[in-house]
C-alpha cells in the first residue's frame, strides 16, 4: 500500500495506488507529481528488483508503470534524492547492498548515468541535500558494521566529511533550514 499524510486528516491509505506486489528495501522520491520507486526487493521471496516504477498522479488513468531498469544489479537498501547534476534534473541513487556505486537518473532523457562512486561501500544509509549539496551518512559498511562516516559530493567526487558521533543504520535524516528549529535546554 501507499500511505499519505496531511495535518488535517492524518495518515490514510491511498486507494488505487496499490503496488503490483509487496515492495521493500527500496528508495522513493516524488518529482513533479510523479512518485518514483527505485530498486529494492519485491514479492514474498525477496526477489531483487532492478525496476524504476512510476505512479503519475496527473494521468487520467492512474497506474504503476515500469520504466528504465537500473544498470546495476544491487540497487537495494539504497537511498535516493531529487537533485541536479551537470545542469540536468534527475534522481541520485547512492549505495545499496554492499556497493559504493552512485547512479543518476536523468528525468528528461529517461536514462541512467554512473557518476563518481562513494569512498566506501554502504547500505541502509541516508542521502540528503544540505544547501543543494548531496551528503550520505551512516549505514552499514562493507564490514557489516555501522559506520559513522559522512561523505559529501562536490559535483566531481565524494569526500569524507565530519563523522557522526555514533555509527547509525536503518535511520533517516532531514535537512532543516538554519533557524527553523531551535532546541531549548531543560
Amino acid at each position: 500500500t501507499v500511505e499519505s499524510f496531511t495535518w488535517r486528516e492524518g495518515w490514510k491509505v491511498e486507494e488505487g495506488m496499490e503496488l503490483p506486489s509487496p515492495w521493500y528495501r527500496h528508495c522513493s522520491v516524488a518529482v513533479d507529481g510523479t512518485l518514483f520507486v527505485i530498486g529494492g526487493d519485491t514479492g514474498t521471496n525477496r526477489v531483487m528488483s532492478f525496476d524504476v516504477s512510476l505512479y503519475h498522479s496527473s494521468n487520467e488513468t492512474v497506474q504503476w508503470v515500469t520504466e528504465a531498469n537500473t544498470p546495476v544489479s544491487s540497487v537495494r537498501r539504497n537511498s535516493c534524492v531529487q537533485t541536479t547534476f551537470e545542469g540536468q534534473k534527475g534522481i541520485m541513487v547512492t549505495g545499496g547492498n554492499t556497493i559504493a556505486n552512485v547512479l543518476f537518473f536523468v528525468l528528461e532523457a529517461r536514462n541512467w548515468r554512473s557518476i563518481a562512486s562513494l569512498t566506501e561501500t554502504r547500505y541502509y544509509h541516508t542521502l540528503n541535500l544540505i544547501n543543494g549539496v548531496p551528503y550520505v551518512a551512516g549505514g552499514y559498511a562493507s564490514s557489516n558494521s555501522r559506520t559513522p562516516t559522512i561523505e559529501v559530493f562536490d559535483g566531481i567526487s565524494w569526500a569524507k566529511s565530519n563523522n557522526l558521533k555514533v555509527g547509525r543504520r536503518y535511520h533517516t535524516g532531514v535537512s532543516i533550514p538554519v533557524g527553523y528549529l531551535t532546541c531549548k535546554m531543560l
